[in-house]
């Protein structure tokens, strides 16, 4: 089965944002939190265990998804909503877009806001 135009401009934006991640991987206060709570082998958020978390390559994964830093999250959230795969698709298409890959803790709140214009987008 072919790839949709979706799965295709995921995956091209994965390799961008993960490097832009990882410039702010190490200031971040929740990486370093779920370091520390992932040596004490306890969970970080109710609902969750360690074996949720994972680092590779530098970068935290939360049940698989990729976690984007804050001043990624409009550059991720942008393309998304007004990509041809997203067609400004709303709020539900958007919300899974990214929830596929990519995991925040308020990214629900975060995309209904960026949907609804309250989030105006600055590239950096």
């Amino acid at each position: 089965m072919l790839p949709t135009v979706s799965d295709i401009l995921i995956h091209a934006l994965d390799v961008a944002l993960a490097n832009k991640i990882a410039h702010f991987t190490m200031t971040d206060p929740l990486i370093k939190d779920t370091t520390d709570t992932m040596s004490k082998h306890t969970s970080l958020f109710p609902h969750t265990t360690c074996e949720d978390w994972m680092f590779l390559d530098g970068a935290l994964y939360f049940k698989g998804r990729l976690y984007v830093l804050e001043p990624a999250q409009q550059d991720l959230v942008h393309p998304l909503h007004w990509s041809p795969a997203g067609g400004h698709g709303g709020y539900f298409c958007t919300i899974h877009l990214i929830q596929c890959n990519y995991w925040w803790p308020g990214l629900t709140t975060f995309v209904n806001h960026f949907v609804a214009g309250y989030a105006i987008y600055l590239p950096s």
